[in-house]
């Protein structure tokens, strides 16, 4: 989480050394012209398609163009299991991360007294 916050907090053109400041290692993806993150249990590599900017929002809008998941992060079925990932989400409303993983509906179901 902190490096992700650093990541996210500082400008790489400004700061090279990010990664050797937090002590990972990056490596070049072979789907896209970007570094990730040696050893992550999930990485999903998109393209960048546009980016919006408006007088209230900024946008980016991507195609994931490969996924790759470590075994450790799979279920039985073979299926990512979220729970094992360590999913964070970052709430802008209160500027902090919340946790992910607990199931609290299934899709495609939970609607269908609507219709």
């Amino acid at each position: 989480m902190g490096a992700a916050d650093y990541f996210g907090s500082v400008s790489g053109y400004r700061e090279p050394g990010k990664f050797v400041r937090t002590g990972l290692k990056a490596v070049k993806s072979s789907h896209v012209d970007a570094p990730i993150i040696e050893g992550s249990p999930l990485v999903i590599d998109c393209e960048l398609k546009e980016f919006v900017r408006t007088m209230n929002f900024s946008t980016v809008i991507g195609a994931i163009v490969d996924v790759a998941a470590d075994e450790s992060v799979l279920d039985e079925a073979g299926k990512l299991d979220a729970s094992k990932i360590g999913l964070l989400l970052y709430d802008s409303f209160s500027n902090s991360y919340r946790s992910l993983g607990e199931v609290v509906g299934k899709a495609w179901s939970e609607g269908r007294r609507f219709m």
